[in-house]
């Protein structure tokens, strides 16, 4: 039987979502299962981002009444886009009116760094790299963001992504910016998650990536507490 333990419910405001299945059944443990609600993300201007959140929230609404234990708003940036006041107060209705945790990627992240102790952070994106700026949403948390990295990959790029390609951009940036303590990878659906193991080891820092952030903190939210073994210190620790 499928998610006799935990059924997560996951939002997702892209189109290829393969990867972040694939790492999720390796990291999670026996008896999770995943829910996945694609909502094609609508782009260009303020009001496309209201239509894809809407979107996100009736599909988290579907998967908390089909009976999802947790439920994962996925899409950092476009969540930071939408407003953290108002993202929070869609995750307290949800949980009020379905009785289960609500929480979103950004949280998973925020958490995840947190727990870990990140205070200057190397951020590696499958994008173009951008200025640091362009990460304030990790910043205003506290963390410092020494530096950013780019694989130069597409939405369209993730599914046929090199599971190493992410380590490549991330030890590259490691070299060029020391003082980082942390590794993050902020997007979900490239296969980050698959790399932090061997890069805590290999360059002793810590790594996060947002799939295993988000993994992470919906076992918690369900109460389990299974550490997890080739995924990084965060699954294995904490």
């Amino acid at each position: 039987m499928l998610g006799f333990r935990a059924r997560v419910g996951y939002t997702a405001p892209v189109t290829a979502v393969e990867t972040f299945p694939f790492e999720f059944y390796r990291m999670a443990p026996e008896g999770v299962s995943l829910m996945v609600a694609t909502t094609v993300r609508a782009r260009g201007t303020e009001a496309d981002v209201e239509e894809t959140f809407d979107r996100s929230l009736a599909a988290a609404r579907e998967m908390a009444a089909a009976g999802a234990s947790v439920i994962v708003l996925g899409g950092a940036s476009p969540g930071f886009a939408f407003g953290m006041d108002r993202l929070a107060d869609a995750q307290q209705a949800i949980s009020r009116d379905f009785g289960i945790p609500v929480t979103t990627a950004l949280d998973a992240q925020v958490s995840a760094l947190r727990a870990l102790g990140a205070k200057r952070v190397a951020v590696v994106t499958p994008f173009a790299a951008t200025p640091t700026r362009e990460f304030a949403r990790i910043s205003q948390f506290g963390f410092e963001v020494v530096g950013v990295g780019g694989g130069n990959y597409s939405h369209a790029d993730f599914g046929r992504v090199a599971t190493d390609a992410p380590s490549h951009v991330a030890r590259k940036l490691v070299h060029e910016h020391p003082a980082a303590d942390t590794i993050f990878f902020p997007a979900a659906h490239w296969p980050a998650a698959s790399n932090v193991d061997a890069l805590e080891r290999e360059l002793g820092v810590n790594a996060i990536a947002s799939a295993q952030a988000i993994v992470w903190q919906a076992l918690r939210m369900c109460n389990i507490d299974d550490r997890v073994e080739g995924y990084g210190r965060l699954l294995r620790e904490h």
